[in-house]
């Protein structure tokens, strides 16, 4: 998942002057090449976060992993949209800033059931 977000952030910000301002159309070839784009992205984090798993649990995951791959894209989404309208912090320093804030509870959703929350 790191790799993923380090690098749409790296991607946006080397794109800043051609997509300041830029609204996307809602149909057509531009929204469906963006929209496979989205895709491609999502089953990257998808395939980063059932790679965190025990291989007997990833079966069983991968609807949970779907949502929560959809909603860090999300976040991701809206992320960079305020880096591009404010750039008040450096491209990784706003990737990083995801990463931490989300990591540690896919992390604990990444454990056995019986050992989330226990405290050691």
């Amino acid at each position: 998942m790191e790799v993923v977000v380090r690098g749409n952030a790296g991607h946006v910000a080397s794109s800043l002057p051609a997509a300041a301002g830029v609204t996307l159309p809602a149909s057509g070839e531009v929204a469906g090449q963006v929209e496979a784009y989205r895709e491609r992205l999502t089953a990257l984090v998808a395939t980063a976060l059932l790679q965190q798993l025990p291989a007997g649990r990833r079966l069983r995951a991968r609807i949970e992993v779907e949502a929560l791959s959809t909603a860090v894209m999300g976040a991701a989404e809206a992320l960079g949209r305020w880096w591009l309208r404010t750039e008040a912090l450096p491209a990784a320093d706003t990737a990083e800033l995801l990463i931490t804030t989300v990591e540690p509870g896919l992390r604990e959703r990444s454990r056995p059931r019986r050992s989330r929350g226990a405290t050691t």
